[in-house]
């Protein structure tokens, strides 16, 4: 008669069938394995992060699954070279051991993973079902323009469009004088012009973060911004004389375009550079924007005390604009005429004056000529007196002719006498005049007259 006598241990089960009464002794071993199982140590994390997959069982491993994407083409193995593991210490019992493997989110976005089906090197399978993973996107941040104004600002673009991100330290070149950190930027966000400069920023890895998953950037982020000082016209001179040139000095980039809208002169120029009035380069600015200093030379115009007032616009694209307001006071031209009437011998001739200003003297540079017979005879010939300088007493007044205070930009009438001398006819021919404030004009035909030695200016 025969006895089975089974002993379990654990899940591998010995056969010891004993003969009672025979003499043949034997045993067979049936290992059964676990099945083998995978799982992930995190099913939300950020792009870029790493997660740690756990497989239990005999390696490789064969792992099979759908997807949402459609992008998944076949089984997996983890443990051959493209995805080696690192293995923990057998279960003494089961034989069973423990792998990790560290993956590394690429793809932002949900991944709906489903029938996944694992089976290890003994052949064992296990479907553990479903899993949905969620790779949040890693953040960037752009500006939308190259260039702007200095009055102006930038908008800034953050991706994913809809989170607010925080970038706790960066830096530019040049300081743009902008503390970190900068906290809640969205896109729409603006960063305002401030200082002018060609500036080039850098965000270190991992110093931008969105503020609601906390992912961070995983590459340097670099941009770069030219802000454009406001352009400027200023007038050198405050006080000119009506034949000057007016130097006006414009920084931006040209052409220039004032639109003027109040204490215009007739005939002020509204464009200035390209297809205006010419300007001159003085040379680029320090700031490295590509914009310059130049210099126009306009007309003085007529006489009076003006304000310049208009807005000013650039050539830059986006063009820069600013207000302008500046004084200037134009001095009039200065005049003088003799009293033609005949004169008796040792009589004052009468001169009069014109020109702005309340004390000091006019200059003349004249010459009298001489005739014997001026208008039968029109050879002149004759004596000359060149220069002569007609000093007005401090106390001089102006007349009532023209009313005036002798204020800049105004008219005053002076006048003064002189005695001829001996008689005869005479023919008074003047170059120039130089009133009390300096202002000059000129006869431009004078230098055409022979016989004369003119005084030197």
């Amino acid at each position: 008669m025969k006895q089975l006598f089974i002993k379990l241990t654990s899940l591998a089960f010995m056969l010891l069938p004993v003969t009672l009464f025979a003499q043949q002794v034997w045993q067979t071993e049936i290992q059964v394995y676990p099945k083998p199982t995978i799982s992930i140590d995190t099913t939300t994390f950020c792009q870029g992060d790493e997660a740690t997959l756990t497989l239990t069982g005999t390696a490789p491993f064969i792992v099979d699954f759908d997807d949402n994407l459609g992008s998944y083409t076949g089984p997996m193995t983890f443990g051959d070279t493209d995805f080696p593991l690192t293995a923990g210490t057998p279960d003494p019992v089961t034989g069973a051991t423990t792998y990790t493997i560290n993956i590394v989110a690429g793809e932002a976005g949900t991944f709906s993973v489903t029938d996944i089906t694992i089976t290890d090197a003994n052949g064992c399978s296990n479907n553990i079902g479903n899993m949905t993973i969620t790779v949040n996107q890693a953040p960037s941040i752009l500006l939308t323009e190259t260039e702007i104004c200095q009055l102006d600002s930038a908008t800034f673009e953050v991706a994913p469009s809809e989170a607010t991100v925080n970038i706790t330290s960066f830096t530019s070149t040049p300081s743009m004088g902008i503390p970190a950190p900068i906290n809640g930027l969205r896109s729409g966000s603006k960063l305002q012009g401030g200082q002018a400069g060609n500036f080039v920023f850098s965000i270190p890895i991992g110093a931008l973060e969105i503020v609601s998953t906390g992912c961070k950037n995983l590459v340097e982020i670099t941009d770069s911004i030219i802000v454009h000082a406001t352009p400027t016209v200023v007038i050198t001179k405050e006080v000119v004389c009506q034949n000057d040139m007016v130097d006006v000095v414009f920084t931006g980039k040209q052409p220039f375009t004032v639109a003027w809208t109040s204490g215009n002169q007739a005939g002020l120029p509204t464009l200035y550079g390209t297809g205006g009035v010419s300007l001159t380069s003085n040379g680029p600015l320090s700031d490295n924007t590509g914009d310059s200093t130049y210099t126009a030379k306009v007309p003085a115009g007529s006489y009076g005390v003006f304000n310049w007032v208009g807005t000013l616009t650039d050539g830059n694209a986006p063009a820069c604009k600013a207000n302008v307001s500046e004084i200037i006071t134009v001095n009039p031209a200065p005049t003088v005429s003799i009293t033609t009437d005949p004169l008796c011998e040792e009589e004052e001739l009468t001169i009069t004056f014109t020109g702005s200003g309340t004390t000091g003297s006019f200059e003349l540079c004249y010459g009298i000529q001489e005739a014997t017979d001026i208008i039968n005879d029109p050879t002149i010939y004759g004596d000359t007196i060149n220069p002569s300088v007609i000093d007005l007493p401090d106390t001089f007044a102006p007349t009532l002719e023209t009313p005036s205070t002798g204020a800049a930009g105004a008219v005053s009438t002076y006048t003064t006498t002189i005695n001829p001398g001996k008689p005869g006819k005479f023919k008074f021919i003047l170059k120039s005049i130089t009133s009390p404030d300096g202002c000059k004009s000129v006869n431009p035909d004078a230098s055409s007259v022979a016989g004369i030695n003119w005084c030197s200016e």
